[in-house]
């Protein structure tokens, strides 16, 4: 007859049995990097859409400039986007512009060679993509733009794919848009 005592010692030593055993590292190793991965991408919001008009799902995605490791920092081709507010020079560094950074991860189909990654960040210590407005990030088609706020006229040519649409604390929405190379801001100058 066992008792509470003999139950819990043998409940334990299992325990510490499965986690020696190579399955149980095993297991304990995954469950750390599912951890560590969620602790370095601390995504502040993600946008699936065709950013650059291949016909193939991108993803965008606002994240922490500091949760993202060098060699992840180093796969993208930075774009300081926003215009710099400042008589210094801007900073070509993302690591001294604002502390949320804009990724597109650009998807890939079958062999083809798979497009360039971006990361855009504001050069600015006081970031419109730090704010909680642009938690709220969307994507639409060139058609329903002018539902957004914006009319093609008023959006710089050439653009080809989706469009994301970062808000503002200030009510106008930020354009985000592919010229064909790369990714260009366009900030309408308008009353809200």
């Amino acid at each position: 007859m066992f008792s509470i005592a003999h139950s819990t010692v043998l409940l334990l030593l299992s325990v510490a049995l499965t986690a020696c055993s190579p399955k149980g590292q095993a297991e304990s190793h995954a469950a750390q990097k599912v951890k560590d991965k969620q602790t370095k991408e601390d995504v502040l919001a993600r946008v699936a859409a065709d950013l650059n008009g291949d016909g193939i799902t991108d993803q965008a995605m606002l994240i922490p400039y500091s949760a993202m490791d060098e060699d992840r920092i180093q796969r993208y081709q930075p774009v300081s986007a926003w215009p710099y507010y400042s008589d210094d020079a801007p900073p070509s560094d993302p690591a001294d512009g604002g502390p949320v950074v804009l990724v597109i991860e650009h998807g890939e189909k079958g062999t083809q060679q798979k497009p360039e990654d971006f990361l855009l960040y504001d050069p600015n210590e006081v970031s419109v993509l730090a704010t909680d407005a642009a938690k709220i990030l969307t994507s639409t088609g060139v058609n329903a733009l002018p539902k957004a706020g914006a009319t093609l006229a008023e959006l710089p040519q050439p653009f080809t794919g989706d469009v994301l649409v970062l808000p503002t604390e200030a009510g106008i929405d930020t354009f985000v848009y592919w010229t064909g190379e790369t990714y260009r801001v366009f900030e309408p100058l308008e009353m809200p």
